[in-house]
């Protein structure tokens, strides 16, 4: 299992930061190794990541990139499934209520990548 920081640098302070954020993810690389991962909201020109707080309105999206394609993608709000995709590397959903949305994508059944909620208000 990794976990891995998004910071701004690979300096204490700012992965500190970027732990108490929660701008972080984790994953099992003996699946496949993930270099590269995002899920975060979008409303315009206007991005929140892993950790943030987000309004809920109108335009507001969720998205998911992976690195590679998945088996299985699955997104949360606050436990429960909203939106799901096969065989596939992204994932993208318009939130209708307020929650703490996640990420889950699964390679051969099992659990590859977990990420930090995006919070909705």
């Amino acid at each position: 299992c990794t976990t891995h920081l998004i910071a701004r640098a690979r300096d204490s302070a700012p992965i500190l930061e970027a732990l108490r954020l929660g701008h972080s993810y984790a994953s099992f690389d003996y699946l496949g190794y993930v270099g590269t991962f995002a899920f975060f909201a979008r409303m315009g020109d206007t991005i929140a990541m892993m950790g943030d707080e987000v309004r809920l309105a109108p335009g507001l999206v969720l998205k998911t990139e992976l690195p590679a394609t998945a088996d299985r993608i699955a997104m949360y709000r606050s436990g429960a499934e909203v939106a799901s995709a096969e065989n596939a590397s992204t994932l993208e959903y318009a939130p209708k209520s307020a929650g703490a949305y996640r990420i889950e994508a699964y390679r051969a059944g099992k659990l590859w990548i977990l990420s930090n909620p995006v919070y909705v208000r």
